[in-house]
């Protein structure tokens, strides 16, 4: 289910009329990126797998292109994954050496991801986002 969803909405994505932020009212950017992130919320707090995929597609439902939206990505990720951690912690279910693994290659990934996304813009992130969740999804549906 969540590799047929994820497909659609990329490929929503792919073939809307993308606006520029500054097309819409504040308050109408506001109040879908709050819904948005409301449900991106309540999903990622529950299964957490692809939950940058649907951050990604409520800020484009808001009017942002892909290079504000990873920005906006990256730090909702950053602040739910620290507290995420902290009661990981609290409770001593965290494994110390892989976790430092993943953080490492999560700030060269993110190193990298930075500087290709502001050098190349907002179509090669479309390609890469849409190649990606297709290759997910093919993933997720063969097993």
């Amino acid at each position: 289910m969540l590799a047929a969803l994820m497909v659609v909405v990329t490929l929503w994505t792919l073939f809307s009329r993308r606006s520029e932020p500054e097309d819409q009212p504040a308050s109408l950017r506001v109040g879908l990126l709050a819904l948005g992130f409301f449900g991106v919320g309540i999903y990622g707090g529950f299964v957490q797998a692809g939950v940058g995929f649907f951050i990604l597609a409520a800020t484009s439902l808001a009017g942002l292109d892909l290079v504000r939206g990873n920005a906006v990505k990256v730090l909702s990720i950053l602040c739910f994954t620290g507290l995420s951690l902290l009661l990981f912690a609290l409770s001593g279910r965290v494994d110390w050496a892989f976790g430092l693994a993943l953080a490492a290659g999560n700030m060269v990934g993110g190193w990298i991801g930075v500087r290709l996304t502001v050098l190349k813009g907002h179509a090669w992130v479309q390609r890469v986002v849409t190649i990606t969740v297709i290759l997910f999804a093919i993933r997720l549906w063969l097993g």
